[in-house]
């Protein structure tokens, strides 16, 4: 499983489709509420037009991540004692390449002992995240608390979203948050155009409907519910923390430290807000670099990027460990832990 990663080979696929162009969106800060709710309705067509549960397959307004000025390659080679079979590696890369995958590596004993791309893709191409850039979230998170900016995990989310005082979201914790126990309304599918899951996806002003009208049905840290809106809050968090963008924040102080190329984010609309649950686009060599960073306990190449494991722990799991890498078994996916039918096209194999 990735949270062991040793060894790992990493599966992604889903490039972007292209569909019809949406509204002419205003410049940064002017977009008028009647321009947001025409945006957020050809968003949501064209979300009903996908298969149920895949989120959209193009993104209008997208923004560059700046990552490491001169990305050196990953140590390569698969021979000495610790070779993995030549059998096995390459009945791994044909499961891969046989299940829509878009990308195929396998770090294992410190080296990079296979890759190959399909689809037309190669190295440098931007693979869409879709739920990895949930964990990238943690990472970054961890990042911050790395650097001081974040003094605890047990700190009420309320420190940064003001907008939650006086309520009873205001007993949400970050680790909670991380670790998909903050009580928010779980994960669903919906077909209405009014309901609280799509708008908290597809509006041009989705972070204020995360933090004015998503909802809480449970006590916070009471269970366990996976939620694309967990995830989405990381960006704000992160940016109201570090006093920087997200997208500045995890090129500058996650992807650079690493070596790791950049690529480009989703924004809910020009000037606006990214989304940290979803829509990063990166090449696989830089998603491999964050697994690394985790099976390694968050030190890479002897300097320390996240706090030591028992510092940053989410209720009996670490940010190393939290559940929000998908796996695929025989043709299917779904994150470590079951939380409905779905299809991702983010792997990793042991």
């Amino acid at each position: 499983m990735m949270r062991r990663f040793l060894p790992a080979a990493l599966g992604l696929a889903l490039p972007l489709a292209a569909l019809a162009a949406p509204p002419a969106a205003k410049p940064a800060g002017a977009m008028t509420p009647e321009a947001a709710e025409a945006l957020y309705a050809h968003r949501f067509a064209q979300y009903m037009q996908g298969e149920a549960g895949m989120g959209l397959a193009f993104y209008d307004t997208l923004v560059p991540v700046a990552g490491a000025a001169h990305a050196a390659p990953l140590p390569a080679g698969n021979s000495g004692a610790a070779a993995l079979p030549a059998g096995a590696l390459a009945a791994a890369r044909d499961y891969a390449g046989a299940n829509n995958s878009s990308a195929f590596m396998v770090w294992h004993a410190g080296r990079l002992v296979a890759q190959d791309y399909f689809g037309g893709n190669g190295p440098d191409s931007l693979l869409v995240s879709k739920s990895l850039a949930k964990p990238l979230g943690v990472i970054a998170v961890g990042r911050a608390l790395a650097l001081g900016r974040i003094a605890s995990l047990d700190q009420p989310a309320a420190h940064w979203f003001p907008e939650w005082r006086g309520t009873p979201k205001a007993a949400i914790t970050i680790r909670e948050i991380l670790g998909m126990r903050s009580g928010l309304l779980p994960q669903g599918n919906a077909t209405d155009a009014a309901n609280v899951l799509n708008r908290a996806y597809l509006h041009p002003f989705h972070d204020r409907v995360l933090l004015n009208d998503y909802p809480m049905t449970h006590e916070p840290g009471s269970r366990y519910e996976y939620s694309n809106a967990n995830g989405d809050l990381v960006a704000l968090l992160v940016a109201r923390a570090t006093g920087m963008s997200y997208q500045a924040f995890v090129g500058s102080q996650v992807l650079a430290p690493l070596g790791a190329k950049g690529g480009k984010i989703w924004l809910d609309r020009p000037g606006g807000v990214p989304h940290s649950g979803c829509c990063i686009l990166l090449p696989a060599d830089s998603y491999l670099r964050l697994g690394i960073l985790l099976a390694g306990d968050g030190v890479w190449q002897g300097r320390r990027l996240l706090p030591r494991a028992r510092h940053r722990r989410i209720g009996s799991r670490s940010l190393r460990s939290v559940t929000l890498f998908w796996i695929c078994r025989r043709g299917s996916c779904r994150p470590l832990r079951p939380v409905g039918p779905t299809r991702r096209s983010c792997a990793a194999h042991p």
